[in-house]
């Protein structure tokens, strides 16, 4: 696992796509949509690959602490 981007932070909305401050972490067992990046690269250690999370579309009712 690697650490991500100093200061990085995916794009988070409502099923609306309205962005959502959050205040916390999103609950586990949400029902989400999201986008990633994938990436390849090879070097002298071998070849590998990932993704980078891009944006979450938050499909669940909001809860007031999110808005």
């Amino acid at each position: 696992m690697t650490k991500n981007k100093e200061g990085y932070e995916p794009i988070v909305v409502n099923k609306k796509e309205k962005p959502l401050k959050m205040f916390g972490e999103i609950p586990n067992g949400s029902n989400v949509k999201v986008r990633v990046d994938t990436w390849e690269t090879t070097n002298t250690y071998g070849h590998f690959k990932g993704f980078t999370l891009i944006a979450v579309m938050y499909l669940d009712e909001v809860p007031k602490l999110f808005v």
